[in-house]
């Protein structure tokens, strides 16, 4: 006799005859305890949970692995994104930015795929200025739109001659002259009006408005807004007065006739040739 089961047998009618169960009652109390099965059945109970746990386990311990290797994929990725995007065609050359080597390069080929372009010319644009933040560039954007970094000679300045964005060097034959010369050369219309020149071109600027505009020279002057700022603001037909020089070290300026006061040299547009 199994002293242990008769035991546990008697604990279950008991507890099914407090509440004053029927003989059925009893019987489906045993049933829930398991102690009508046959002690092959039981036995066989007792290896099923065990395997079940063992189940339980494996399962608890897949889903572990599975989780790590998803973040570990996605820290890939990101490496491989970060990588295509240093890795990618100069705009104005056949080389890689990252390495110069020729185009496309072995970093890019071992890769194996192109990085996916942006769909639209301002995500192209912020693609562009991510690449500066994902190279740990530290970068600002002055009033003009030059992009200058405080530890590099690279920058990024609006070539007005040629109507685009180029990248420059500090060593670059086109300098703060050119760049005046520029400047000045290129007049003023609705589809092109002119940047506000940086700080240290102003002394430049000035000079070369005078190598090219003596005084005298026909303009139109704009004392308040310039035109595309205000259409209807003053415009004065005229001709300077005066050289152009910098005013408080902060603005480029010249006197016109029929005005009391200097204008910034931005709301001056020159007309060689015209008539006052």
């Amino acid at each position: 006799m199994n002293a242990k089961r008769v035991s546990a047998v008697a604990g279950v009618i008991y507890a099914a005859q407090k509440v004053r169960s029927t003989a059925t009652g009893i019987a489906t109390a045993l049933e829930a305890a398991g102690l009508l099965q046959s002690p092959e059945s039981a036995a066989e109970l007792v290896v099923l949970r065990g395997q079940g746990a063992r189940l339980e386990q494996h399962l608890d311990t897949a889903i572990a692995g599975f989780n790590a290797s998803a973040m570990r994929i996605a820290e890939l990725e990101a490496q491989h994104a970060a990588v295509l995007a240093l890795h990618r065609k100069h705009t104005d050359s056949e080389h890689c930015h990252a390495d110069d080597e020729t185009w496309p390069c072995n970093t890019r080929t071992a890769l194996g795929r192109p990085a996916p372009e942006p769909s639209s010319p301002w995500e192209r644009a912020v693609a562009g200025l991510n690449a500066l933040v994902d190279a740990d560039v530290i970068f600002h954007v002055e009033p003009d739109g030059h992009i200058s970094a405080p530890f590099s000679d690279e920058h990024i300045e609006w070539d007005l001659k040629a109507k685009r964005w180029v990248l420059t060097h500090d060593g670059d034959d086109d300098s703060y002259e050119a760049a005046a010369d520029r400047y000045l050369a290129t007049p003023y219309t609705d589809d092109n009006p002119r940047p506000i020149p940086d700080t240290e071109h102003l002394a430049v600027v000035a000079a070369r408005w005078n190598s090219l505009y003596p005084v005298g020279t026909p303009v139109t002057a704009y004392p308040g807004c310039r035109p595309e700022d205000d259409p209807k603001d003053e415009r004065l037909v005229t001709r300077t007065r005066s050289a152009a020089s910098v005013l408080g070290g902060h603005t480029a300026v010249v006197w016109v006739e029929g005005h009391g006061a200097c204008i910034k040299l931005t709301h001056v547009d020159a007309r060689p040739g015209g008539a006052a």
